[in-house]
């Protein structure tokens, strides 16, 4: 199955499950990786260039 990294969403981070944490977030960006170390080295570079946003939905499951 892989790893997905979420780096727009309403949770963000690296998961095996990604519909529900981008689902009504606009511009959501999530991207599969078949390794975690790939996954992790994808966050950690978005992340150290301030891409990174949580948006989550009001009253929605990650609020």
């Amino acid at each position: 199955d892989g790893y997905y990294v979420i780096t727009v969403g309403q949770e963000v981070g690296i998961f095996f499950q990604w519909s529900a944490r981008v689902t009504g977030v606009p511009d959501n960006s999530h991207k599969r990786f078949k390794t975690f170390a790939a996954a992790l080295q994808a966050y950690t570079t978005n992340y150290n260039e301030g891409l990174v946003y949580a948006t989550p939905v009001p009253n929605g499951p990650f609020w």
